[in-house]
């Protein structure tokens, strides 16, 4: 997330933003081009997926995946070799040729797939027919979740939500293993992608049945913070069980990277764990599907076990009649008994 926030914090600046020249991300087609050509091209090539980026010059999270995560070497040789793709944009009506061989313009093409501006970016993987296999919407915080969405739309059979979720577990656990990104990184796994709309979350929570909303508030060169990361964070266990019962994202309490409260808000990260009396960390703070606060744990937690029956204490209730003290070391009498 440190490594995300970083970044667009400097994209958030428009006016130095849009005085850059546009990146040309070598694996994307720009228009005008002839969607149903790819068909063809597709059935005989060795690319049997076509991928259709939709953006905006507008769109903040856009500009980061063309001009940050596209321009990695690695990252764009994997799609040019795997995949026919194409970059559409919603700020100006372009006539396209769509599969049908039809005229079309960008944004009617948009609307065929139910995509609005403030869905952006939004990446759509077809077959060689041109029926969506996948619909990725948000973005990925570093290059190589970008080649593991590639790798499973190749690979898997399972083309759910929940199914990316646990590959992208998966290879997170596999590339810290292998010293490929450091211990820390391995814990983006643990969050879910988002927007930063809060209040939009909390329409996820309700349907998804989860119990609420974890926030993981932290700050850049927190020792505790990035302990909490290396420890806890990247256990499979721990990831599995919080992802099946919350939403968890990560919070810098020094960002000046916008958010959306519960309330629908726009401030800063800063701002906002200002607002929830967050001013050390690491802090956890557990939200119930009306964004209200459930419970908040104050400093760090590396056993992981321990970690899950913080989380199992807020899921079963326990914090309206016992401390989390009391509740862990009934935990832990069970646990030595067995």
């Amino acid at each position: 997330m440190r490594y995300l926030l970083s970044l667009l914090s400097c994209l958030l600046f428009w006016t130095s933003l849009s005085a850059m020249p546009n990146a040309d991300s070598s694996f994307l087609h720009h228009p005008p081009y002839t969607l149903a050509d790819s068909i063809s091209s597709v059935k005989t090539d060795h690319s049997p997926v076509i991928l259709l980026f939709f953006t905006h010059t507008e769109c903040a999270l856009c500009a980061y995946m063309e001009r940050v995560l596209f321009q990695d070497k690695k990252l764009a040789n994997f799609y040019q070799t795997h995949f026919t793709a194409f970059r559409v944009p919603l700020d100006s009506e372009i006539e396209l040729v769509d599969f049908n061989k039809e005229n079309i313009s960008t944004t009617k093409l948009a609307q065929r797939f139910e995509i609005s501006t403030n869905q952006l970016p939004v990446s759509i993987f077809l077959n060689a027919q041109g029926e969506v296999l996948y619909r990725f919407q948000g973005h990925t915080q570093r290059p190589e979740e970008y080649q593991w969405l590639g790798e499973w739309i190749l690979n898997q059979g399972d083309k759910s939500e929940e199914a990316f979720a646990a590959y992208r577990q998966q290879r997170y656990r596999e590339s810290s293993a292998e010293n490929l990104l450091p211990a820390a990184e391995a814990s983006h796994a643990f969050f879910d992608s988002t927007f930063g709309d809060l209040q939009e979350e909390l329409s996820h929570v309700k349907e998804e049945q989860k119990a609420g909303i974890l926030l993981f508030f932290e700050m850049e060169n927190c020792p505790f913070c990035q302990r909490m990361r290396e420890t806890a964070l990247i256990d499979p266990k721990a990831q599995t069980f919080y992802r099946q019962h919350f939403k968890s994202f990560a919070v810098d309490i020094l960002s000046d990277v916008e958010l959306t409260d519960f309330d629908g808000t726009t401030m800063t990260q800063k701002a906002f764990a200002q607002q929830h009396r967050v001013r050390v960390t690491p802090v956890v703070i557990f939200y119930d599907a009306q964004g209200q606060t459930l419970y908040r744990h104050s400093g760090i937690i590396t056993d992981s076990q321990e970690f899950i029956w913080l989380g199992e204490y807020v899921v079963m209730g326990g914090y309206k009649k016992e401390n989390f003290a009391t509740f862990k070391q009934a935990k832990r009498h069970t646990l030595s008994t067995q």
